[in-house]
């Protein structure tokens, strides 16, 4: 998986869509028990999370986002008030697919990153 960069501001709530494509073509979270996101200060896997969530399809929108339609591969990922009051800079954003042989889509490059 390439860089990724999802920008938000320092304070800000918001929710940001992803699309899991495997081969070009969406792959169906319904065969996975959930999507879980990490945010590290470093991606080590001795640096402890500062935060993560659990997404299924019937997780909180409104707090840690929720897989919105399985079959497409779409979810929504809600970065609250408190998960972006953190120091500005860039962080490891770490997206894994939990259940079905588990699968990480991303460990170490992605990246998040707090403006004020």
């Amino acid at each position: 998986m390439g860089r990724v960069k999802v920008c938000v501001k320092q304070g800000e709530n918001i929710s940001i869509g992803f699309k899991i494509k495997q081969d070009g073509s969406p792959l169906d979270l319904s065969t996975f028990d959930n999507v879980t996101v990490i945010v590290k200060k470093a991606p080590y896997v001795s640096i402890p999370p500062m935060f993560e969530k659990v997404i299924t399809t019937t997780s909180d929108l409104a707090t840690v986002g929720q897989i919105t339609s399985p079959s497409n591969g779409e979810l929504q990922v809600r970065f609250t008030e408190e998960d972006t009051s953190h120091h500005v800079g860039e962080y490891a954003f770490i997206m894994m697919l939990n259940g079905n042989g588990s699968k990480i889509l991303s460990h170490q490059i992605v990246t998040t990153k707090v403006f004020t």
